[in-house]
């Protein structure tokens, strides 16, 4: 098994240098914010909005979920994220649309995309190019351009802060910009000095979490009112590690998934549970979360239990979330695979390409 502390057997293994993203990750923040800078969104500000629907798929979506999550307490507008080919009906000529793809060229998006085109919603694009850049710029849509070259899931930053960023500029939310700050000051500080590749691992919090879970299934937990961070670190498992991990949410699961807890009995044990709490998380779910504890305890499956670091919630949840990107890679490194290529992803899509 790979030493976490050798640099030159990780450099071998990370032949795209997924290491130098992930560690330049807190200067997508301020960043994100800029990127609105030249956008003409006088086509639709003036328009009346009742519901916004996100539409995306994969490291595209779940920045919508974050923007979502963090809308929901402080939103009177429905929400929701659509992940398919056609947009709900319920989104009408007063629902903002706001198409993400990365690539530009994912399918199901472009297709949504259209739709909204076709219905007369007001309509904002994000990509870094491809098809749907095109069909903004021939149908004079408002498009936010993302940096190009980088694999989706590691724009995150990008996407939600540019996301929050239109909303603010639009008068349908009202983005504190110290809170950017605090975000990018504190991954950056949790980085250098508890996560990064030189911290030595009897040190490093994420490697100690990589080697704690490894050669075992994953499950991660958290209130539903964070969900979309579990739903990141089962992601960041599965593209990062190639390891296939689950995710629920509290208090959901206490009605069905608890329950499963008990068969088949020689596999639980080679399980893990992952428990992600936040400081503003009901003060019910804490007796969720040591009850569910003790019934994973007796399967013999391994626990950790993580809590949110920050003031804002953009920053707690992103001090979540950036710590599934040093565990997930180092998951990779224990795993002896390259944490960048995407082979069955990109196989799917040469398929698609040729229907």
């Amino acid at each position: 098994m790979i030493n976490l502390d050798d640099i030159k057997s990780i450099e071998c293994l990370d032949a795209s240098n997924l290491r130098k993203t992930i560690a330049e990750f807190p200067s997508q923040f301020q960043l994100g914010v800029e990127l609105l800078e030249d956008v003409d969104l006088s086509s639709i500000k003036d328009k009346p909005i009742s519901s916004i629907c996100f539409t995306a798929l994969g490291g595209s979506a779940i920045g919508a979920d974050f923007v979502r999550h963090l809308l929901m307490p402080v939103s009177t507008k429905p929400l929701q994220v659509n992940r398919y080919y056609h947009l709900p009906h319920s989104a009408q000529k007063e629902t903002l649309v706001i198409a993400i793809s990365y690539s530009g060229n994912t399918d199901a998006t472009i297709s949504a995309c259209k739709e909204a085109f076709e219905r007369g919603c007001p309509l904002v694009i994000f990509s870094s190019g491809g098809e749907i850049e095109s069909f903004a710029s021939k149908n004079k849509i408002p498009f936010i351009k993302f940096p190009s070259g980088y694999p989706p899931r590691t724009t995150l930053g990008y996407s939600v802060v540019s996301q929050l960023t239109l909303l603010n500029n639009l008068n349908l939310f009202s983005l504190d910009f110290k809170d950017i700050s605090e975000t990018s000051e504190l991954l950056s500080l949790l980085a250098r000095e508890q996560y990064s590749f030189d911290v030595p691992e009897r040190d490093n919090v994420a490697k100690q979490i990589a080697r704690q879970i490894y050669g075992t299934y994953p499950i991660i937990y958290a209130s539903t009112m964070i969900e979309s961070i579990a739903l990141r670190w089962r992601q960041q498992f599965e593209e990062n590690a190639k390891l296939l991990a689950s995710h629920h949410s509290l208090p959901e699961m206490a009605h069905n998934e608890m329950i499963g807890w008990k068969n088949p009995e020689e596999l639980l044990k080679n399980f893990s549970a992952i428990f992600l709490l936040d400081k503003e998380d009901h003060s019910r779910i804490q007796k969720h979360v040591d009850f569910s504890k003790k019934v994973i305890e007796k399967t013999g499956a391994e626990i950790v239990t993580l809590s949110s670091q920050g003031s804002s919630f953009l920053t707690r949840m992103f001090s979540l979330a950036y710590l599934s990107d040093f565990v997930s890679f180092y998951l990779a490194m224990l795993y002896e695979v390259d944490p960048t290529p995407i082979d069955v992803t990109n196989q799917l899509r040469n398929e698609l390409a040729r229907s």
